[in-house]
């Protein structure tokens, strides 16, 4: 069994659920603290109170900021270029290979999602020098869910960097970076996407 909530990122939905308490004090666990943490200069790090109940870890392990609500974001169904790490098994590039594309119009599309909703999606196909707005494809108003999105692109031949940018119901605008945390937590700046066209 595992308890699902809503808006929160999938390591604060506990997995094999044994038990519910209905309690006023915090419980941290070894994962809150020292795995799905925002870890940083710019994350202090929370702090326990009195009756603060712990599993797996102890008060000296929390050293930031407990990852819990998502936040906006976006990416497009393209391959990511892993320059700095190696791909995941079963990945469809090496490590540094770039996508390929035809030139020629073609369809682009791509994903966001916030706990609040999405109400929009830009688009770049200049590395962010100029945004258009991207079409949402129905439904658009599940709340907590996915929101496709896509736009036509007819590209020339050469290297090209497309950006993908969201904005959620509350007007929170996916960032063009975020302040550096340990483990990548929660990341949600604007993905550069490299494409070659051929």
């Amino acid at each position: 069994m595992r308890a699902l909530v809503p808006g929160w990122g999938g390591a604060a939905s506990v997995k094999w659920l044994t038990e519910i308490n209905i309690s006023t004090r915090r419980f941290w666990t070894r994962m809150h603290t020292k795995e799905e943490a925002l870890v940083g200069s710019d994350y202090p790090p929370e702090k326990p109170v009195g009756g603060d109940e712990f599993r797996g870890a102890v008060a000296s392990d929390i050293r930031g900021i407990g990852g819990t609500w998502q936040n906006v974001k976006s990416w497009l169904t393209l391959p990511y270029v892993m320059r700095k790490s190696e791909p995941p098994g079963r990945y469809r590039l090496a490590q540094g290979e770039v996508p390929v594309l035809k030139a020629g119009r073609q369809e682009i599309r791509g994903y966001a999602n916030s706990p609040r909703g999405i109400t929009k999606v830009d688009y770049s196909v200049d590395d962010g020098r100029t945004w258009q707005a991207a079409t949402l494809v129905p439904p658009t108003d599940l709340e907590y869910s996915w929101v496709r999105f896509r736009f036509d692109w007819d590209p020339t031949p050469g290297m090209h960097f497309l950006k993908t940018r969201a904005t959620d119901r509350e007007g929170n605008v996916q960032p063009e970076t975020v302040p550096l945390n340990e483990a990548g937590i929660l990341c949600n700046a604007i993905a550069r996407f490299e494409v070659q066209v051929d």
